[in-house]
């Protein structure tokens, strides 16, 4: 991706503001920017609890300033919260799972339902893959999030990873990945995930999603991204 196609990018990076909840150094990411991902992702992926507290803009097609906190555990037992303005229009919306029990508060009258069988990976992965902000509409909207079904790996996709600039975030070495989003088989966006360079996990991402109705682009900001911390269920 140019820097003539990113130049939305400028201000966001110049207001950032990141606190990685899990600083302790890492194993190198490996050079292969594949790799990379794949690793990043398996330290998700491996972990016994996810917490993520995030800050999440979209600007263009749609609209939302939004805050989210996620909470995420290989049993299934997930909390996550998204408040704030979604299209114009305030949301306060909060999905649950014990494993077993789905609930969705917020979003029209309380629902419950059985558990989607895969709630950890579809939500890590999603994170990876296409961040937070796609979830957090379809719950906005009164929807399930999608990619918990445990086929997430063939429905959401980053090809062509490539490696970007080594930067510093609020004082983190970080390094840009830079790929393509695919979902369902078809190219949606262009993503460019920038990872610690000392923890191995996201700090930030930088998304362009195409519509037919036009573009979106998305920042999200991983203020606070914790492995196998504290929990509150």
């Amino acid at each position: 991706m140019s820097s003539r196609k990113h130049t939305f990018l400028a201000p966001v990076l110049g207001l950032l503001l990141v606190a990685v909840g899990c600083r302790s150094s890492a194993p190198a990411l490996p050079q292969d920017p594949t790799e990379a991902l794949a690793e990043v992702e398996r330290r998700l992926l491996g972990a016994e609890s996810v917490r993520c507290f995030s800050e999440l803009t979209a600007e263009g097609s749609v609209t939302a300033e939004l805050r989210s906190e996620h909470q995420l555990a290989p049993d299934g037992r997930a909390r996550v919260r998204v408040k704030g303005t979604f299209a114009g229009q305030p949301i306060d919306v909060v999905f649950e799972s014990d494993g077993a029990i789905m609930r969705m508060v917020g979003a029209g009258p309380l629902r419950e339902r059985e558990a989607l069988p895969d709630v950890f990976r579809g939500f890590v992965l999603g994170l990876s893959r296409m961040g937070w902000m796609h979830n957090a509409a379809m719950l906005a909207n009164g929807g399930l999030p999608e990619g918990c079904d445990g086929k997430v790996t063939s429905w959401v996709e980053a090809r062509g990873v490539k490696l970007g600039d080594e930067v510093e975030l609020n004082g983190t070495p970080a390094r840009a990945l830079v790929f393509d989003v695919v979902v369902g088989g078809q190219v949606s966006g262009n993503a460019i995930l920038w990872v610690s360079t000392e923890s191995g996990l996201p700090l930030m991402r930088l998304q362009r999603v195409m519509f037919p109705e036009g573009e979106m682009r998305v920042s999200e900001i991983y203020e606070q991204l914790e492995l196998n911390g504290r929990t509150e269920w």
